[in-house]
């Protein structure tokens, strides 16, 4: 029974933040590097995630897996791979969030067959430096399917960004048009909309600090801002960092709890540790209720 409620609740927070859609998991956590931040780093891609300036793609050959966990044995998982291509960089990616299975009742209350809840991403992504190389500029395209029981809703997204390095204070400016898209398919009849946004980004490596800290402003498809993203990467010693990040939903998520549950609402921290070409994270994400998400990942660069 305590799953059955947990697993309602965490849909209905993921809900809460998409009211007047379909996609409540557009806002979900899928990789445990973007929850130590907080939401922020746009600018500082991750594959495992949708929540990026497609720009920022980085030009390494990477190997990238990823597992959240909610309470209640929810799921977020992730598996991408990111490759230099001549003059682009591209990747590919699959991700998954499973919402559970639960009994089912009809309108007597007799009991039914179980069914399930989960969505899916696969998702492309393409960067290319321009010919005036501290522009770049790219794009994402994903299929997403959503289910619950036998309604199945599917998707194509579309995303864009640019990036614009500032070599003379060693800084980047960003901005993403992102889910854009056409539902192709919807058996569950809903009429939800796109959770459409617009980020403007920025990422600076500090001069007398081993930080780089990130600032995102997200406006919805009003152009109404929504929400504003902080964080940052310190290096700790040659092997280790520490990831940190935070976000104005602390306010909405505000439940006067205590203090500290107030302070840390809506907030990520995380470590790091290098050994040679792999990256190993552990992150956690707090909500104002006091619910604590945990994620684990790996990305392995082949050299």
């Amino acid at each position: 029974m305590k799953k059955k409620v947990f697993c309602v609740l965490i849909y209905l927070q993921f809900c809460f933040i998409f009211p007047k859609t379909s996609f409540p998991g557009f806002r979900a956590w899928l990789s445990p590097y973007r929850m130590a931040l907080g939401g922020s780093g746009y600018l500082s891609f991750s594959p495992l995630t949708n929540r990026n300036n497609p720009a920022s793609l980085k030009s390494k050959k990477t190997f990238y897996s990823g597992l959240i966990r909610y309470p209640s044995s929810i799921m977020g998982q992730g598996l991408a791979i990111t490759l230099p291509k001549k003059e682009r960089v591209v990747g590919l990616a699959v991700q998954h969030l499973s919402y559970g299975t639960f009994d089912g009742y009809d309108s007597e209350s007799i009991s039914t067959e179980k069914y399930s809840s989960s969505d899916t991403w696969i998702n492309f992504y393409s960067s290319k430096r321009s010919t005036w190389d501290d522009l770049k500029y790219g794009f994402a395209i994903s299929w997403f399917k959503s289910s619950l029981a036998q309604n199945q809703i599917n998707a194509i997204v579309f995303s864009l960004g640019l990036q614009l390095y500032l070599k003379s204070i060693d800084a980047n400016l960003g901005i993403s048009l992102n889910n854009h898209g056409k539902v192709f398919s919807n058996s569950s009849n809903s009429s939800g909309e796109m959770p459409k946004e617009t980020v403007i980004s920025s990422s600076k490596k500090l001069k007398y600090l081993p930080m780089k800290i990130f600032f995102d402003g997200i406006f919805n498809s009003m152009y109404k801002l929504d929400n504003i993203n902080f964080g940052g990467e310190a290096k700790l010693n040659k092997n280790l960092e520490f990831i940190w990040g935070t976000s104005l939903n602390k306010i909405s998520q505000n439940t006067r709890q205590s203090f500290w549950k107030s302070f840390f609402a809506a907030s990520g921290i995380g470590l790091a540790y290098n050994i040679n070409s792999i990256k190993i994270f552990y992150s956690s994400f707090f909500l104002g209720t006091g619910t604590l998400y945990n994620g684990v990942a790996f990305e392995i660069n082949v050299i």
